[in-house]
């Protein structure tokens, strides 16, 4: 899984977002705040990037927070789907 807590700001997430849409297929909120990751669980991941490519990228909590709150994802027209703990956090299509 990639990680997408690379980028230092939320501006530079919103940024990597807004050049990537078109290969982003949709976000899947986790609400169980941790992904299993190399056998090792990673928490604080709020969010996850489902790209068209199959690779997914995390998202941190607060990176998600300011994602949600600043309308970006409305206004590029990105999915968003829940993921209730023990649900897949990639939407089966």
């Amino acid at each position: 899984m990639s990680d997408t807590n690379r980028f230092d700001t939320p501006e530079e997430l919103i940024a990597h977002i807004k050049e990537r849409v078109d290969d982003i297929d949709s976000l899947s909120i986790n609400m169980s705040n941790a992904v299993l990751r190399a056998n090792t669980e990673v928490h604080d991941v709020a969010m996850i990037i489902n790209y068209c490519n199959g690779r997914p990228g995390m998202i941190h909590r607060d990176a998600a927070e300011i994602l949600l709150n600043d309308g970006v994802l409305i206004n590029l027209r990105i999915p968003v789907h829940l993921c209730p703990p023990g649900s897949p956090l990639t939407p089966k299509t």
